[in-house]
């Protein structure tokens, strides 16, 4: 009996499993089959593969692929393949790698497109090599990658899109590729580089581009960028020196504002307008080097009293040609124009020659100098602008009253001819 009772206990329990095995999940249907690691799915143009690796998705034209994830890729060290199913690699795919756990991401030489968003957020990536073939870096691609000490730049990058590298604030380099054309908004914002020498293929830098960079002392300008963007420089408080080469036309607003430590800036000859507030705070500014002539100065635009470097400290010194400008300052003939703020606040120079052509002289031009002579080579016919009350600039001392503008009013004064 009792071996009848065991044997039946044995017969329900194996019934019981085979039910279990074949139990539905509510609706009557059975479990939807799990791939193992090693299968592949494709859908359409995309190719996924679910492995001990990376996620691609193949290209539209089906003659690439990208980087679209990490997969159940777990070594936190990534070197990307330079193809995939006999097809090469060309992209980072935006947000491939975003917020992943990756110390350390190698590119092969296949890869030219590097996504938006692809390693931000990755806050434990040190180490970046980029591959032969890269040309975009995309937008936000390695922002806020707090950890990151170290990205080797290979020839051929053109772009780097805003925000690239924003808040890395870990991360410097030695060089960028002389291949770059174009920097972004913000695209290096707080960056831990110490000297920057911009190259000579870059044309366009975005606004903020290298913005509270608080490590770095010193900048040099390539040879083909004309405008140095808004704010592009703010806050850089260990900035000392800048040479921004002949090429470069404008200046934009604030570009070097709260630059404390800024003591010695070279300007180039192609040097036309500087805007806005583009010095303001930079009260340790004591040397100004320009490459054009002393009309050339006079012909640039200064928006506002801290676009001027000349006026932040009473120490500053102006060489022109590579001579130092103070006693007396001969206007050429030459000149038709002395834009305002030209030589607002001054203190060196004594004196001034106004030129025979010189028909316009703009607010502020040498408010707050130390000029108490002024002789002028065709001193009638002038008059307040705006105002229409004629002056006679015959008296070199009265001359030097209005040039210093001692009632401080908003004065610009033209000469009829």
């Amino acid at each position: 009996m009792k071996k009848f009772f065991i044997g039946l206990l044995s017969i329900l329990a194996v019934g019981c499993l085979s039910v279990g095995f074949s139990a539905c999940n509510g609706d009557g249907k059975k479990p939807a089959s799990v791939e193992s690691s090693s299968d592949s799915q494709t859908v359409e143009n995309e190719s996924v593969e679910n492995s001990p690796s990376l996620a691609y998705t193949l290209s539209e034209d089906k003659s690439s692929y990208a980087v679209s994830g990490i997969g159940s890729y777990i070594d936190k060290e990534v070197v990307i393949p330079a193809s995939y199913h006999n097809l090469p690699v060309t992209e980072i795919a935006e947000g491939a790698f975003q917020e992943s756990a990756v110390t350390k991401i190698t590119l092969p030489d296949t890869v030219t497109v590097i996504g938006k968003s692809a390693f931000e957020y990755c806050k434990d990536l040190q180490f970046v090599t980029l591959g032969a073939s890269v040309k975009t870096v995309g937008e936000l691609a390695f922002s806020n990658c707090e950890s990151l000490q170290t990205v080797l730049f290979s020839e051929g990058v053109q772009t780097i899109e805003n925000y690239a590298f924003q808040n890395c604030h870990k991360l410097n380099f030695s060089a960028l590729p002389s291949t770059l054309k174009y920097i972004g908004k913000a695209a290096f914002f707080g960056v831990a580089l110490q000297e920057l020498h911009l190259p000579d293929a870059l044309e366009t830098l975005g606004s903020h581009a290298f913005g509270s960079c608080s490590k770095l002392k010193k900048l040099t300008v390539g040879s083909s960028l004309q405008t140095i963007g808004s704010c592009a420089f703010s806050h850089c408080v260990e900035l000392q020196q800048i040479d921004l080469g002949d090429c470069v036309t404008t200046i934009q607003g604030a570009a070097f504002s709260e630059c404390r430590k800024l003591s010695l800036v070279k300007l180039g000859k192609g040097l036309t307008s500087i805007e806005e507030l583009a010095f303001q705070k930079c009260f340790q500014l004591y040397t100004v080097r320009y490459g054009g002539g002393v009309g050339d100065w006079c012909a640039i635009s200064f928006e506002d009293e801290q676009s001027n470097p000349l006026s932040l400290s009473s120490m500053t010194e102006l060489y022109i040609g590579g001579s130092l400008v103070t006693g007396e300052l001969v206007i050429p003939d030459t000149v038709t124009s002395i834009r305002a703020y030209a030589f607002y606040r001054y203190s060196p120079i004594t004196s001034v020659v106004i030129g025979e052509s010189v028909s316009h002289i703009g607010l502020f031009a040498f408010q707050d100098t130390s000029v108490s002579s002024a002789l002028f080579k065709n001193p009638t016919g002038w008059k307040i602008e705006s105002y229409g009350k004629s002056l006679d600039f015959s008296d070199p001392d009265t001359a030097a009253d209005s040039l210093n503008n001692i009632l401080r009013q908003t004065y610009a004064y033209v000469r009829e001819a």
